[in-house]
C-alpha cells in the first residue's frame, strides 16, 4: 500500500557504479532531484491508512480542545476563588449572603483537602504496583516494538542484499555495454570529424571549381 507508482522507474545502481562520489557531484543531484520533484504530483502517501477511530479522540470535550488549540486560543484559568475561606471584607461585615458565600468556599476547601488526603491514602496503598503494572505493560511494548523493529530491519536488509547480487550480477553486462556505448561514441566523433573535414574540402574544391570555371568564362569573353 505504500508502494510509490513510480517506484519502477527509479534505475539506479548503487552497488556497482563507478561513479567518484564528490560533494560537487552531490550538489548536483540535490539540484537535479528538487528539480523533479517540482513536477511530481503531489501524493497523500497515507491516504490508505485512514486515522484510527476513538471514543474519547472523538468526543466532543476532545474535539472542541483540538479546536482551540487550532485557534490558538488560551486556555482559560482556572477559578480558584471557590477555594478561598477568607472573611468578609469590613464594609460587608452584616451581609448575610456574602458570610454565606464565605461559608460556602470553606466547605468546598475542606472537602478538596479531604478527597486530596483520600487521594493520597489511595496512592500510598495502591500506587507502587499499579506502577508496576504499568512499567510491566511498557516493557511489553518496547519489546513488541523492537521486534517489529528488527523484523522490519532485517526485511530490509535482505531486500538490499537481493539488490547487491542481482546488480553484481549484471555488472557484467553493464559494462560491457557501458563500454559498447562509449565506443560507439568515440567511433561517431571520429566519423563527424572525417564528415566536417571533407565536407571543407568539398567546399574548398568547389570553389576552386567554380573560380576555374569564371576565369575560362572570362578568358573565351575576351577572346571570342
Amino acid at each position: 500500500a505504500l508502494q510509490n507508482q513510480y517506484a519502477h522507474l527509479v534505475d539506479s545502481l548503487p552497488y556497482i557504479d563507478t561513479i567518484e562520489n564528490t560533494a560537487d557531484l552531490k550538489d548536483e543531484i540535490v539540484s537535479l532531484i528538487e528539480q523533479e520533484k517540482e513536477y511530481m504530483p503531489k501524493i497523500d502517501y497515507l491516504q490508505s491508512l485512514p486515522c484510527p477511530t476513538s471514543k474519547i479522540l472523538d468526543s466532543p470535550v476532545i474535539s472542541a480542545e483540538m479546536t482551540r488549540i487550532a485557534e490558538s486560543k488560551r486556555l482559560p484559568e482556572i477559578d480558584s476563588r471557590r477555594y478561598e475561606g477568607e472573611a468578609p471584607s469590613a464594609e460587608k461585615q452584616e451581609d448575610i449572603g456574602v458570610w454565606q458565600q464565605a461559608l460556602n468556599n470553606c466547605y468546598t476547601r475542606v472537602q478538596h483537602d479531604s478527597i486530596k488526603q483520600v487521594n493520597l491514602e489511595l496512592l500510598s496503598k495502591y500506587g507502587p504496583n499499579q506502577w508496576r503494572m504499568y512499567n510491566e505493560e511498557t516493557n511489553m511494548l518496547k519489546d513488541k516494538y523492537q521486534q517489529d523493529n528488527q523484523m522490519m530491519e532485517t526485511e530490509i536488509e535482505k531486500i538490499n542484499q537481493n539488490r547487491k547480487f542481482q546488480q553484481e550480477q549484471w555488472k557484467g553486462n553493464v559494462e560491457d555495454t557501458s563500454q559498447r556505448t562509449y565506443n560507439l561514441i568515440e567511433r561517431n566523433t571520429r566519423l563527424e570529424m572525417e564528415c566536417l573535414g571533407l565536407e571543407k574540402r568539398l567546399a574548398e574544391v568547389k570553389a576552386i571549381a567554380e573560380k576555374r570555371v569564371c576565369c575560362k568564362f572570362m578568358i573565351h569573353f575576351e577572346n571570342p
